[in-house]
């Protein structure tokens, strides 16, 4: 009877043992998806006046890469995050068609040797997590550039990819013309080049 009913309490704290394990590693996942990355939270404690000047010093650097494109011109230029960044927020998150409705407040950061690509999203059933789709720039044998997407994380925790099918598919269907131009991750700034043919 003594063995019947250890036994029986053995069972139990095992099966007590996995409900525990399962519950710390549910609010050790929720919890993980709630933290907002450094570098995300660093880019939005811009000040309006300061996001406005960067936004329009980075208008006026693609204004004027675009007329040596005209003129056929080579170059090579780096543009740095924190102007691309208030570009973003200032002028890019009015224009609705290039954002799916998900995404907010979308950011670009360069970790290694790709991008890092943040915004809030309020998916269905969660809560507002930052997600970062973590993509490295393709150029394809046409000269055409596309992303390969390398995982993505909600928080500071990796997440299923199903999280944003929908923006995923979109991402990995991209197929921009550069018509020459080469992007590429440069520390804290975007390498921009362009040979012009002799």
């Amino acid at each position: 009877m003594a063995r019947k009913h250890s036994v029986g309490r053995i069972i139990l704290n095992i099966i007590l043992g996995i409900i525990l394990a399962g519950l710390v590693a549910l609010y050790l996942f929720v919890h993980g998806t709630r933290q907002i990355p450094e570098a995300y939270k660093d880019t939005i404690r811009v000040s309006p006046d300061e996001r406005r000047a960067l936004s329009h010093r980075f208008a006026e650097k693609l204004f004027a890469l675009g007329m040596k494109l005209r003129r056929d011109e080579s170059f090579s230029e780096e543009i740095p995050l924190e102007q691309l960044n208030a570009w973003m927020q200032y002028d890019f998150e009015t224009r609705d068609e290039f954002i799916p409705p998900r995404l907010g407040t979308p950011q670009i950061h360069i970790e290694d040797d790709h991008f890092v690509l943040m915004a809030k999203v309020s998916p269905p059933r969660w809560h507002t997590m930052v997600v970062s789709v973590h993509v490295l720039p393709v150029t394809r044998p046409d000269g055409r550039m596309g992303f390969e997407v390398l995982r993505v994380e909600g928080g500071r925790i990796r997440v299923p990819e199903s999280l944003l099918s929908d923006e995923l598919a979109q991402l990995r269907e991209l197929d921009i013309d550069l018509g020459g131009i080469t992007v590429e991750p440069a520390g804290d700034a975007v390498k921009v080049t362009f040979e012009a043919e002799d």
